[in-house]
């Protein structure tokens, strides 16, 4: 996509110890439809008569999808761990991993780029996934939250403000728009 987008004024910085992170500041009508045919997978003709904003996103987005965004995934069962963690690494995110409650905690303490937690309920340990939850809103408010479980809803009430509940199996793309949505908020 760096080479694609080259053609619409590309500007390159260095952040987070020399990988490189690409985002493109638009100035045209053509460049705008251009990077919209990249950005929405489609034929430059199809771009014809969409609105201005259809045709690309901002730059607040373009910055948004070419950062990595740092999550910390809290699973105690190994295997279902594995599974989410490779598809958000797929995805494009950075991961950090966790088994207890315990262990995420010291992770959050030694990694302040951390932006969001995804926690299921049922963990071993001093506290289950929503005093997780709760304990991560109350000491750092900035760090978003998704809790996950296979074995039911958590009523609304045992759940911190703002905090989005999937139920398990959960599909991938849900999972990945959710984070995008709460990391942009």
């Amino acid at each position: 996509m760096a080479t694609l987008m080259g053609h619409a004024g590309q500007k390159t910085k260095r952040r987070h110890g020399g990988s490189e992170n690409s985002f493109t500041i638009v100035d045209s009508a053509r460049e705008r439809t251009a990077l919209a045919a990249i950005w929405y997978g489609i034929g430059h003709s199809k771009t014809e008569g969409l609105k201005q904003s259809q045709t690309a996103p901002t730059a607040k987005t373009w910055l948004m999808h070419s950062q990595k965004i740092t999550v910390l995934v809290v699973e105690d069962e190994a295997l279902i761990r594995l599974g989410i963690v490779d598809e958000l690494q797929f995805a494009g995110f950075e991961i950090f991993e966790a088994d207890s409650a315990d262990s995420a905690i010291a992770m959050i303490e030694g990694h302040p780029e951390i932006r969001l937690i995804f926690t299921d309920i049922d963990m071993p340990g001093t506290m289950d996934g929503l005093k997780l939850a709760a304990f991560v809103r109350d000491r750092w408010p900035p760090i978003s939250i998704i809790v996950t479980s296979g074995r039911g809803t958590p009523d609304a009430a045992a759940l911190p403000a703002g905090v989005p509940f999937l139920p398990k199996p959960y599909e991938i793309d849900r999972v990945v728009a959710i984070i995008r949505t709460l990391v942009a908020a």
